[in-house]
């Protein structure tokens, strides 16, 4: 029974590392995607890193790509273009940070609205080759309710 259990384990593996490192996104690269530039961004939030933050980077010219990524504790996004590919095109971005939280069963953004209007934010990046490596911060955080979350009735338990 052991020696079944060791097969399961090496196969599990091996078809894990296949899809891993077998499969990479780069070989189903589209033709048209343009070169990427590496971009690591950093987001800070009265100088404390914003954690879990929705970065979303906006093409000044007119693009068919997202291009965006989410921040993590150090509040560090590495940006990747259409979820998959790591990097962004060259050109000029505006950059929309948002970041909601529950409190009390409200949804509530922590983040100034004009950092996530397209048209008011301040922040900005030019991307080519290079250092495209930058810091921003958003300000005082903020408390401002945009939902309420809905409660959801638990499943009766059935009597059998």
């Amino acid at each position: 029974m052991k020696t079944y259990q060791n097969i399961f384990v090496l196969l599990f593996a091996i078809v894990l590392l296949f899809n891993i490192y077998g499969c990479s996104n780069d070989s189903k690269r589209p033709a048209d995607l343009p070169v990427l530039y590496q971009c690591q961004l950093t987001f800070t939030q009265e100088g404390k890193p914003l954690d879990g933050a929705e970065i979303t980077l906006s093409p000044v010219e007119p693009s068919r790509w997202a291009i965006g990524g989410v921040t993590d504790k150090d509040g560090i996004v590495s940006i990747r273009t259409n979820g998959s590919y790591a990097g962004i095109p060259e050109g000029r971005y505006k950059i929309l940070v948002a970041k909601t939280i529950v409190e009390n069963k409200n949804y509530l953004s922590v983040v100034e609205p004009v950092f996530q209007q397209e048209k008011d934010t301040p922040l900005e990046i030019v991307i080519s080759k290079g250092n495209n490596n930058k810091m921003f911060d958003v300000g005082k955080p903020v408390k401002i309710v945009t939902g309420q979350v809905k409660d959801e009735p638990l499943s009766e338990k059935r009597d059998e």
